[in-house]
């Protein structure tokens, strides 16, 4: 009696390890849709490249002012780029006189505040255009600690909260305070978030330019100090984001949640984070992207029926993102589209994903199939594949490893308009384990994408020493 190996649902993401996990999980994909429709496969949004050569530094920060949609890039080598809606075109607005290498940006009470190693800066928004030579206010306030890396902020209540060094800084529209809260020694600020009234400080301990062991601290916003802290024993938090008054936590490689007082380990990544570097991350259209080494990834459910699911949606504009040569160092939801700042060795480049259009070619890998025990033989005896009515141009292709061997083996393609489902009896060595690939390719045009429904393999045991 033949056995099968059944993939007709997608919906449990990336798992822990290509061994194991949850059932409709696998062991790793690209720029593949599976939320939408847990039950197929389809090709995830084009990622395009939008800055060509014009980036040439790391960028920390983008925002969008809310009153114009103007959207201002903020960059390492203390230089402001400037773009109006339509984002192909670039300006460089403003250049820091004293080379000061930019952190965080916010804008606060119709200004445009930005964060640098030893100062706070600020432009009226009525003033941003393609030239600030003469409107900027440099050094507005000063930081009483020159030596971090970087200074987030936060509005809460009409005030604006700033990192510095150990000390919380308020400014109020007019008067700056330095210390309105003390932490412990050795904490660098490095991310804020806003929970009902309460205020997430998040640090990294600082004895050498490697930080070893990250805390969270909670504060009223009322109180002479913070309320409460947690610790993440020797390992650094790398980036944060919000959902919810839920914060999903990237440290090292694990993924967390905090809910009130409440630390929650959600899921092992795929990759350690790079312990050096703090990462932007965002929402977008109700996924949470985290972004904490050479991509961002994606990370949530298609409704209150499904588990939240780790997946890669967004690969880089030029794929990259394959080595530990690129970095993502920002995403960023405008109110129309998400741009993501990246780098590949010394090319920095910002990309847009199009939602009108699907990625070019990419893949699926299954976890390890073992059939319940690697000591059984197991024979391929056949193998299926069905889909949705494809467009020309489309196409979609199943392969399979052998035993560890490390490379595919192609199996079966559909490339036809009129095609629905193909089958095949492979002649194939005995095996003890199996690993399948799917590769979806879009039409030239990344207008259409191919929808995978089903495949299978039929295989008997051979012997069961």
């Amino acid at each position: 009696m033949s056995n099968t190996l059944l993939y007709n649902s997608f919906n449990w993401g990336i798992s822990d390890d290509k061994f194991t996990w949850f059932k409709n999980s696998y062991q790793s994909w690209k720029a593949i849709e599976v939320r939408k429709n847990p039950q197929s496969l389809t090709l995830a949004n084009l990622t395009e490249k939008i800055s060509w050569d014009t980036v040439t530094t790391r960028i920390n920060k983008i925002i969008q002012l809310n009153s114009t949609w103007k959207i201002i890039y903020f960059w390492t080598a203390w230089k402001i780029y400037y773009s109006v809606l339509w984002w192909t075109w670039w300006a460089n607005c403003y250049t820091d006189t004293g080379w000061k290498e930019i952190t965080d940006a916010i804008e606060y009470n119709w200004y445009v505040y930005w964060s640098t190693i030893t100062h706070i800066d600020r432009i009226a928004i009525a003033d941003v255009d393609a030239d600030w030579s003469w409107d900027v206010t440099e050094n507005y306030q000063a930081f009483s600690d020159w030596t971090t890396w970087s200074n987030p902020m936060i509005e809460i209540n009409w005030k604006l909260y700033i990192w510095d060094g150990r000390n919380l800084a308020e400014f109020d529209w007019t008067t700056w305070n330095n210390s309105i809260i003390t932490l412990d020694y050795w904490q660098k600020i490095d991310f804020l978030t806003l929970a009902w009234s309460t205020l997430r400080i998040y640090c990294n301990r600082d004895t050498t330019s490697w930080p070893d062991t990250g805390r969270c601290y909670f504060w009223d916003t009322i109180s002479d100090n913070y309320n409460e802290s947690i610790e993440w024993p020797w390992d650094a938090l790398n980036t944060i984001t919000s959902l919810n008054w839920i914060d999903y936590v990237v440290s090292w490689e694990y993924l967390y949640s905090i809910s009130w007082y409440n630390k929650i380990k959600l899921k092992k990544l795929p990759e350690q984070a790079e312990v050096q570097w703090r990462h932007g991350s965002c929402i977008f259209n109700w996924l949470i992207l985290l972004c904490w080494t050479y991509w961002a990834r994606t990370y949530w459910s298609l409704n209150k029926n499904y588990s939240d699911v780790l997946n890669f949606d967004f690969p880089t504009s030029s794929n990259y993102a394959e080595t530990w040569t690129a970095k993502t160092y920002t995403v960023f939801k405008t109110k129309t589209f998400l741009l993501i700042a990246w780098q590949s060795w010394a090319t920095y480049w910002v990309d847009k994903i199009n939602v009108n259009k699907y990625s070019t070619t990419w893949q699926v890998i299954s976890r390890v199939y073992d059939a319940w025990s690697w000591h059984m033989l197991k024979r391929i005896i056949r193998s299926y594949i069905s889909t949705l009515p494809i467009a020309t141009g489309e196409s979609v292709v199943t392969s399979y490893s052998l035993d560890n061997s490390w490379s595919f083996t192609t199996d079966l393609t559909i490339n036809t308009v009129a095609q629905l489902y193909k089958e095949n009896f492979p002649s194939i060595n005995e095996y003890n384990y199996i690993e399948t690939k799917v590769i979806l390719t879009a039409w030239t045009s990344n207008n259409t994408t191919p929808e995978l429904k089903e495949y299978w393999y039929d295989f008997d045991i051979v012997n069961q020493n």
